[in-house]
């Protein structure tokens, strides 16, 4: 994994086509019972004994990945509706359970996902944590 300037190439440079990937991830996510998706939503993600999200590594990682989105705003349109569609469906069954901390965590780890070529490992790792283990990316990639 490399890190990259979005500002140096064109949207068909910057990211190939990865919905494939992100279709899978969508198709994972549906599957995964929703007191999962609830209970990671709600973790405080933790990197020696900080809260994970108000580290500045994950500062620094979100800041890097907004900077790879930045030039692939198609692909962000279509990842945020995937989400809102599944967090929709989510929410219609879970109708107490408040539907921001969902969108924040899948919307996290699918734009991880479609930004992994221009991510570090270490970056793709703190952004995908609270997925990594019910969705493992590298399955995601066997399976396609």
């Amino acid at each position: 994994m490399s890190e990259h300037d979005p500002l140096a190439g064109t949207r068909a440079d910057l990211v190939g086509d990865p919905t494939p990937l992100a279709r899978a991830f969508f198709a994972a996510l549906r599957r995964l019972p929703l007191s999962t998706w609830v209970a990671v939503a709600r973790l405080p993600w933790r990197a020696k004994e900080e809260p994970f999200t108000e580290s500045a590594e994950y500062r620094l990682a979100r800041r890097r990945l907004r900077q790879v989105l930045d030039g692939m705003p198609w692909m962000v349109g279509w990842v945020k509706r995937q989400v809102s569609d599944t967090v929709d469906v989510a929410a219609a069954f879970l109708p107490g359970v408040a539907p921001k901390p969902l969108t924040r965590v899948a919307l996290l780890a699918a734009f991880a996902l479609v930004a992994r070529p221009y991510l570090s490992a270490t970056d793709f790792t703190r952004l995908y944590e609270p997925f990594a283990a019910l969705i493992p990316p590298d399955d995601l990639i066997r399976g396609l």
